[in-house]
Order: structure tokens, then C-alpha cells, then sequence
């Protein structure tokens, strides 16, 4: 049952992709150009899912890194409960956010082996200092299911899209 609910996200969310505009912007090329570099750039969710953290990093560094976030929460193991972070907090995090949807295992086609840690801190750190923020507006890369009425699909059913 996991498989095929893992297998009608992928498709879902590969829909949601290929409807999305973004994919036809500089930045979205760059990341693209980038993860192909590093022999990592046949996974288009991948891509765009790095991409929306990608652009959470890029908004969090536009801000004053002293000043709280003011829509995030965070664990915060010292309290043991949820924070508001401050900005500088929410780069952090968003900074090992990108690397880690490098090599998430959702992202993976079956089969698929993920990246070493290696390459994603490398493919992270190339897609930070590489490409430039000014084209992340907070909304750009949105990316998700096709179609929210969609989420009642249960295994077995056709993913394709009706």
C-alpha cells in the first residue's frame, strides 16, 4: 500500500510540475543546469522540490536576521516546545532544507538511489552561490499536488489524470 500511495504522489505531483510556469524561469534553468552538472538532473520533482526550499532560503536571507519570522515555527529541543524563529534561524534551517530535498527519499523514483549526503551539500552549495535571489519573490515556486480534489485517490486507482 505504501508503494502505490508513494507511486500516485509522484504522479501528482509531476502533474503539478508540468502545469506549473516556473519551470520556464532563469533561476529554474540554473538549478536545472546545475544538478545536471553534478550528474543528478533527471528527477524534475526533485528539482522543483530543492527549488521551493531554495526560495525559502533566498526570502529568509532578504530579511533582518535579528528580527522574528513572522508565519514559521520551529522545535526548540532547549524549551521543548514550538518557536517563532527569528530570520537568521529560519536561514539556517531552510539552509540544510535544500540539501536535504536533494537526497530525500520521497523525491527518489522506486529504485532510484538517492544522492550522498556529498553531493547534496555540494549541489546546495552550488545552487546558494550561483544563483541570485533577486528573481525569488516568496510565491514563486509553488509546488505541489495536481489537483487538491485529487487527494481522495486510494491505491489501485488509475493515476492517470481524469
Amino acid at each position: 500500500i505504501e508503494e502505490q500511495r508513494r507511486i500516485i504522489m509522484r504522479h501528482k505531483r509531476l502533474a503539478g510540475f508540468y502545469k506549473q510556469h516556473y519551470r520556464y524561469l532563469p533561476e529554474f534553468e540554473q538549478a536545472y543546469r546545475i544538478f545536471e552538472e553534478e550528474d543528478a538532473g533527471d528527477n524534475p520533482i526533485q528539482i522543483a522540490d530543492t527549488m521551493v526550499a531554495l526560495e525559502s532560503y533566498f526570502v529568509a536571507s532578504k530579511h533582518d536576521p535579528n528580527k522574528l519570522h513572522t508565519t514559521s515555527e520551529i522545535w526548540d529541543d532547549k524549551i521543548q516546545d514550538w518557536k517563532q524563529p527569528t530570520w537568521r534561524e529560519q536561514l539556517e534551517r531552510d539552509f540544510y532544507v535544500v540539501r536535504n530535498c536533494v537526497r530525500s527519499e520521497w523525491v527518489a523514483a522506486t529504485g532510484e538511489e538517492r544522492p550522498s549526503m556529498e553531493l547534496a551539500e555540494r549541489i546546495r552549495d552550488r545552487l546558494v552561490a550561483e544563483i541570485l535571489p533577486d528573481g525569488f519573490t516568496g510565491n514563486t515556486f509553488l509546488f505541489g499536488l495536481a489537483d487538491p480534489k485529487d487527494e481522495d485517490m486510494v491505491p489501485g486507482q488509475s493515476p492517470l489524470a481524469e
